[in-house]
């Protein structure tokens, strides 16, 4: 039988290792590398940690009554709309990377704090705002690993790094040699569907 306190551990374990795996995403990288936008929508790898950071953290600190613990320049009234999506030039890296290590330590916190059946208010959420730190958890869990996806694709356009970490044992230790035969056989299997 599982115990709430271990659902909300796992919950917890998850969403700290998943933010981690971002910011492994963005190590070893060009400071352009890091912040180049990579698809038509300008998505970078250095974007989607700031902005991925930012929002699991006003989710569990802020909706809960939480301090968040630092100041988010590219939200607010007078921010451009999106942001948080890109890094501005007078940013360094290391405060984007900064500020993925203090929202780790602030769903530890949070959760030290609170219960899965603890209520919050989700502001940006209207009527339907009021949440438990349990449903939270679930939607920044969510939130997380759609962008660790995203990163994780970004960084295989890049420069082939694959996997959530370095050492992936998930991940075939094939040369390049070997992944390029694969993906053309995977090509020539696609190619019958044309």
């Amino acid at each position: 039988m599982t115990t709430t306190s271990t659902v909300q551990d796992h919950l917890v374990d998850r969403v700290q290792r998943e933010l981690s795996s971002l910011v492994d995403k963005t190590e070893g990288l060009s400071e352009y590398d890091a912040r180049r936008p990579l698809v038509g929508s300008g998505t970078s790898l250095l974007g989607l940690l700031q902005h991925t950071s930012a929002v699991v953290l006003g989710y569990v600190t802020e909706c809960f009554g939480r301090e968040a613990g630092i100041e988010l320049p590219f939200f607010g009234p007078d921010a451009e709309e999106g942001a948080d999506m890109w890094v501005s030039p007078d940013v360094e890296r290391s405060w984007v990377v900064g500020l993925a290590h203090h929202t780790i330590e602030q769903v530890g916190r949070s959760s030290e704090a609170l219960t899965l059946d603890s209520p919050g208010r989700v502001p940006w959420w209207g009527e339907r705002g009021a949440v438990t730190f349990g449903e939270i958890l679930a939607h920044v869990l969510v939130e997380v690993s759609r962008h660790a996806g995203q990163a994780d694709i970004l960084r295989e356009e890049l420069d082939g790094a694959l996997g959530s970490r370095r050492d992936d044992p998930n991940v075939p230790a094939w040369s390049a040699q070997q992944w390029a035969a694969y993906r053309q056989r995977l090509e020539e299997i696609a190619a019958r569907f044309r």
